[in-house]
């Protein structure tokens, strides 16, 4: 720590000039400097930073494990040179990485201080942050209830990640994209994604690839198009297990309605029986009733055939308009 000790003036005087952003901290963890540059990073004007914990300011994941270093700090233990990386938040929501250089004070008064020195990390690896986004959506994944909201997730999350998506489906002679458009010039090479079981590029016509064929997998064939600058064949893993977390949520999706299908079957079908099975049978138009309440159908007709051979006819409807009602038309 420096013999010299230094006053707010001067300390204010020190950090301003500086066009990254730079602090002070007293040894409660308060902000006792702040220039416009680390204001700014975080959304806010000088006034609402200078005074309060620093700890305000870093992720609710690090705040704990913050304290406690700094604490120790002040109490002495020994400062690690080495720089630091945090991520810090603004008030809009935009995530920031920085590289933090300490440097200990001694502050008029004979307070503890530290100055922190924090380069924004503008060259953080892309496929880091893209990365992150998607662990994000496969989280919303998990939570959808049917196969159209993890599709629904699916598509939103890339598109916040930055891509442009699609998802084409096979549909036993021709591939077709989900939300009604004509499916990419080299829609072939979704077949192949999907024969081989794994991302195919495409953008032939330009140096690097433009997009990838994802196959998604799950209770349908069914490929995920995705495009963007940072489709590349060296970031395909993370693509591709984004894509499986896709398929394994549909499949899942797919299960849970098989299986309330089946318990809606079972259950409508015993209702039937004790219905029929009353003491007093139903009235056919009564029994007629419940089935249509049952299935949710707004009309139920029951045809019988009078004898052997013969056409059935219309015994019993609920629903039915009048002029439907003759030639059998149910």
């Amino acid at each position: 720590m420096s013999p010299k000790t230094y006053s707010q003036r001067d300390l204010r005087a020190l950090v301003e000039p500086f066009s990254n952003p730079v602090l002070v901290l007293d040894g409660a963890g308060r902000v006792w400097v702040a220039n416009d540059a680390y204001a700014g990073l975080l959304g806010l004007s000088r006034e609402e930073v200078e005074g309060h914990s620093f700890l305000d300011f870093v992720q609710a994941e690090e705040r704990s494990r913050l304290a406690e270093r700094y604490q120790k700090l002040a109490r002495g233990s020994p400062l690690d040179g080495r720089t630091q990386l945090y991520r810090v938040t603004s008030l809009q929501g935009r995530m920031s990485e920085v590289a933090v250089q300490a440097t200990e004070l001694q502050l008029e008064g004979g307070g503890y201080g530290l100055l922190l020195n924090c380069l924004l990390q503008a060259h953080r690896p892309l496929e880091l942050a893209v990365a992150e986004r998607l662990v994000d959506t496969s989280a919303g994944l998990v939570a959808a209830r049917s196969e159209e909201a993890v599709r629904r997730v699916a598509l939103e999350g890339l598109e916040r990640a930055g891509f442009r998506a699609r998802i084409l489906r096979w549909e036993g002679t021709r591939l077709v994209v989900r939300d009604g458009v004509a499916p990419p010039a080299d829609a072939h090479l979704a077949l192949e994604a999907l024969s081989d079981g794994r991302p195919v590029f495409g953008g032939a016509d330009q140096a690097e690839p433009t997009h990838a064929y994802l196959p998604v997998g799950g209770p349908q064939a069914e490929v995920l198009w995705v495009a963007g600058p940072w489709v590349a064949p060296r970031h395909g893993s993370v693509l591709t297990l984004f894509a499986k977390v896709v398929g394994a949520a549909l499949a899942d999706a797919h299960l849970q309605a098989d299986g309330a299908r089946s318990r809606w079957e079972v259950e409508a079908v015993a209702e039937m029986a004790r219905f029929v099975a009353q003491p007093v049978p139903p009235p056919p138009e009564t029994f007629l009733a419940r089935v249509a309440d049952l299935l949710h159908a707004r009309a139920v007709a029951l045809h019988v055939a009078p004898e052997p051979g013969q056409s059935p006819r219309l015994f019993a409807h609920v629903g039915l308009e009048e002029g439907r009602q003759e030639g059998g038309d149910p």
